[in-house]
């Protein structure tokens, strides 16, 4: 039967390949509605780049078939809009082929699984959510008892948080820690606030670890001394899943304040990625290291899971280079940057 409607879709692609804009099109809206409700017209033409004239039109057809209601707030989606949306996501990636993307991915790069975002839209933010969200539900499904979960910075994890749904029972066996020391950035994204963040979704405890980089050496070496430092220092060597974000280096040595000629040095030195306090060339060797505290290298590579989020395509090169340190990796990245690293 399966094999009839995928026959159906090629000749329907074929012969009236129009079908299938209208149809992500409406399956965009929709997803853009249940993850902004309560979302007025004009917001969902400015946010998905469409005219007001066709975001009317739509919502009032959605309204027709009761998968949205509308009121004097905005637009809401209904049980039945929601159930829609999840029937329609596995054929959505069929469509795309994104399933064989996936897997041609994870090949690619020898990982244990890549999961790809889909969003119809340039939106930055959009993409940046649908990816963040799909990082959450892979970490929600690998969440078990007697678990560390170390946390990085930025801002996909950041959107990775925002998405996961909150538990409503206590998790008295899960303890969530920032993976590295502070970025010295937006409070909203550091790794900190973010661990604390996750920790209240996940109905669970947390440790946080105040430090800052770029200390020296003994300085470093003092604090650690300090009891809750030592008890978070502890609590980061017992991390056994980590979810981190990749970075550019160019990008990430501005966003840390690196003196000039310590960029040009990075720069020299092939850098192309930054993830977790370290520096890594194309091939995925260190080239520099940050001086802070976290997750080393060693017990990186030795983690049964590794989730790396990133959403992007100026990432593509900056995601081959991490991929060579640990087989397990889980991959979850967008649609965009997916075939970016495809066709580097």
């Amino acid at each position: 039967m399966e094999s009839l409607l995928q026959d159906a879709l090629r000749i329907q692609k074929i012969v009236v390949p129009e079908m299938m804009t209208v149809f992500f099109r409406r399956y965009e809206i929709l997803n853009t509605i249940a993850s902004h409700e309560p979302i007025g017209r004009r917001s969902l033409s400015v946010l998905l780049g469409i005219g007001e004239k066709t975001a009317r039109n739509e919502a009032a057809l959605l309204q027709d078939k009761l998968l949205i209601h509308i009121d004097n707030q905005g637009m809401y989606i209904t049980h039945e809009g929601r159930k829609v949306l999840e029937d329609a996501e596995p054929w959505v990636y069929k469509l795309k082929a994104l399933d064989d993307t996936q897997k041609e991915l994870a090949a690619v790069l020898s990982v244990k699984k890549v999961i790809i975002s889909f969003r119809e839209t340039n939106n930055k933010m959009l993409i940046l959510q649908e990816t963040g969200k799909k990082a959450a539900e892979y970490l929600k499904s690998i969440i078990c008892e007697d678990m560390t979960i170390g946390i990085t910075g930025g801002s996909t994890m950041a959107a990775t948080v925002k998405e996961m749904p909150k538990s409503n029972h206590k998790n008295k066996n899960i303890t969530i820690v920032p993976a590295r020391g502070g970025l010295g950035e937006d409070v909203e994204i550091q790794a900190n606030n973010i661990a604390a963040s996750l920790a209240e979704k996940l109905n669970c405890s947390y440790k946080l670890l105040h430090l800052a980089e770029n200390l020296s050496k003994e300085l470093l070496e003092s604090l650690k001394e300090y009891p809750e430092i030592r008890e978070t220092i502890e609590g980061i060597q017992k991390i056994n899943v980590l979810v981190f974000g990749i970075g550019r280096a160019d990008v990430m040595s501005q966003r840390r304040h690196l003196k000039e000629n310590h960029r040009i040095l990075l720069k020299e030195k092939g850098a192309v990625a930054e993830a977790f306090g370290y520096y890594f060339d194309k091939k995925g060797k260190i080239v520099d290291v940050v001086n802070t505290v976290g997750i080393t290298l060693d017990q990186y590579s030795g983690l049964e899971h590794v989730i790396c989020v990133a959403s992007g395509v100026e990432k593509a090169t900056a995601i081959k280079a991490v991929s060579k340190l640990n087989p397990n990796l889980v991959l979850v990245i967008d649609e965009g940057l997916a075939k970016s690293i495809l066709e580097d």
